[in-house]
């Protein structure tokens, strides 16, 4: 069993990680303690070998370290949070936003308001609630890859933003990914 450092229980303390997200790794080789860590839900691992750039030895289940990045912390929180992941049309523009929320009806107003993807006719279509929302999101967005849609940017709080996980497929390919997705992934 490996101890924390007084710099990673700093660390631990200010990103408001608790101990039922960590994950003690001393010994394991890296594909058995990213697996055990999945099985058992946890964010970062600590007794791994330490990172080429600065030796830090926190890492998340994917092996980054937290450390040097804590966006990733952010993002694996986000993979493994409760939440509905949805495929949202627009017919005029005819493209599908394959995104996640906690609430997706709350964030379909949010895109007609914005005009998001330059588009104010959104309409939610497919929504699945789950425990690993980042992670069905992420897998969809992988299966449609081919589809996505890049350059493509809306006025937000009077600044030009970039939009992202957009598609150009019929609604029925948006929903069929969600689809394959949570059957692939789901618990």
């Amino acid at each position: 069993m490996t101890k924390l450092t007084v710099s990673q229980i700093a660390f631990i303390k200010k990103n408001k990680l608790v101990i039922n997200d960590l994950f003690d790794a001393t010994g394991l080789k890296a594909f058995e303690w990213k697996r055990k860590m999945k099985e058992l839900g946890k964010l970062v691992a600590y007794g791994v070998n330490p990172c080429s750039a600065s030796g830090h030895t926190l890492r998340t289940r994917a092996g980054h370290c937290v450390q040097c990045n804590s966006a990733v912390l952010a993002y694996s929180r986000r993979h493994s949070e409760n939440g509905d992941v949805y495929v949202a049309w627009s017919k005029k523009g005819k493209i599908a936003k394959i995104g996640c929320a906690r609430d997706a009806n709350l964030r379909i107003n949010s895109l007609i308001e914005t005009g998001y993807g330059g588009q104010k006719d959104w309409g939610l279509e497919l929504i699945y609630e789950c425990s690993e929302a980042g992670l069905i999101e992420t897998a969809t967005h992988k299966l449609l890859r081919k589809y996505e849609l890049r350059g493509v940017s809306y006025l937000h709080d009077g600044r030009r933003q970039e939009c992202s996980e957009l598609f150009n497929c019929t609604l029925n390919k948006a929903k069929s990914a969600l689809e394959k997705a949570i059957e692939e992934y789901s618990k």
